[in-house]
């Protein structure tokens, strides 16, 4: 291991072998970054470099969660293949078998050859153990469970095969979030989105909708931004969770949203999201910055929203059409980390609580109309101050 500890962040490589003299594939080093000097949200980061990438080219974006209080990992992993490209004559299965096979080390199929030590999990579990051992101060083995990866308090994030990674291990893991960089598993010819993401019920839908967001260049020369932004997105139920973002519009602090792009030139639109070869700088910072601080914006707290349902009688009913009378409904909160005395707002307007518990609260509607669909924002904060997500209804 070599590490630098100059300024405020801590940063350092890590030989995969060095963890696990099993790992004999893709072994460039890991890079992790750590910020003792502000307080730790005690949620660590996990970037996915997109394909043939390592971590050493991504070392901003992993620097800016640790600089934000996250522990951060750049985890070096076997991508020498684009899953697109493999997947490109195979059925909308196909790239679940080989993204989980990568994850896993479980043999699904002949595209990929990847051993369980070589895997994503062993990787990023030796790693932790090694980390913790080498540094037992940081408390990295804080993400670990009886010697698995505790993914309730890991943010999995990665750029173009990375990204893709980074969502499927949502739909398969309980993570805190899951962050897409650049990424998309579509069947050019089928013209359809794998089946991992368009049929979530054939995974173990693990992880709630509120977890995942996105970010791609609206130019990308490699992911159809049309494709991935208004097919494959809603799949995963980012657009319930704010409008698509231009960061480029944005004069101080972006609007809070799961999705986010730029029309900005760039030179490389598919790269310059995430790769630091390829970052655009103002002032010498990324000009992305904002947009990697909106997307782990609150991923500390435990407070989240995951659906809304409207209730008539005290049971789940159709959404009423806008303009109907408010007072026949109550609006039912779904997600968790919901407290006695959480305050739930509709807009910036508070709402009578009928009924709650950790995972559920039901309030009154205010007086008036219905509004139109996904037009009003609701947030729950909890006496401690912590808050979720936002969601429109």
């Amino acid at each position: 291991m070599c590490f630098d500890a100059t300024g405020q962040i801590q940063t350092g490589f890590v030989a995969p072998q060095d963890t696990d003299n099993e790992i004999d594939i893709n072994l460039n080093n890991h890079f992790f970054a750590i910020n003792p000097s502000v307080p730790s949200k005690n949620v660590l980061v996990v970037f996915f470099p997109g394909t043939g990438g390592v971590p050493f080219v991504y070392r901003e974006i992993i620097r800016n969660a640790a600089e934000l209080g996250f522990h951060s990992i750049g985890l070096n992993y076997p991508n020498d293949e684009a899953v697109n490209f493999l997947c490109r004559q195979g059925t909308l299965d196909c790239h679940a078998d080989v993204r989980l096979e990568i994850i896993d080390g479980t043999d699904r199929g002949s595209l990929v050859d990847v051993s369980r030590a070589n895997s994503i999990e062993n990787r990023l579990i030796k790693l932790l153990q090694y980390l913790n051992t080498e540094r037992p101060s940081e408390d990295w083995g804080q993400f670990l469970d009886t010697g698995e990866t505790a993914w309730t308090k890991i943010v999995v994030a990665g750029h173009s095969q990375g990204g893709g990674h980074a969502g499927i291990l949502g739909r398969f893991r309980p993570v805190r979030r899951a962050l897409m960089f650049a990424a998309n598993d579509f069947s050019g010819a089928l013209g359809m989105p794998a089946n991992w993401i368009s049929m979530p019920e054939t995974t173990p839908n693990a992880s709630t909708p509120d977890k995942f967001r996105a970010f791609s260049h609206t130019n990308d020369e490699l992911v159809n931004f049309e494709t991935a932004s208004t097919i494959s997105w809603p799949l995963f139920g980012i657009d319930r969770f704010g409008r698509l973002v231009n960061a480029d519009d944005a004069t101080g602090v972006l609007v809070e949203s799961n999705s986010y792009t730029s029309t900005r030139e760039c030179g490389n639109h598919h790269g310059c999201v995430a790769v630091d070869q390829r970052l655009v700088y103002e002032d010498g910072v990324p000009v992305y910055k904002p947009v990697w601080d909106a997307l782990l914006e609150n991923a500390e707290s435990e407070v989240f929203i995951s659906d809304v349902k409207f209730l008539r009688k005290a049971e789940v009913t159709t959404r009423p059409y806008a303009g109907q009378t408010a007072k026949r409904y109550t609006l039912q909160i779904n997600g968790g980390g919901f407290t006695i005395g959480s305050v739930v707002r509709l807009g910036t307007v508070g709402c009578v609580v009928v009924s709650s518990s950790e995972s559920q609260i039901v309030v009154a509607l205010p007086a008036g109309k219905v509004g139109t669909e996904r037009s009003r924002r609701i947030r729950v904060t909890n006496p401690d101050g912590s808050k979720s997500n936002l969601i429109y209804y």
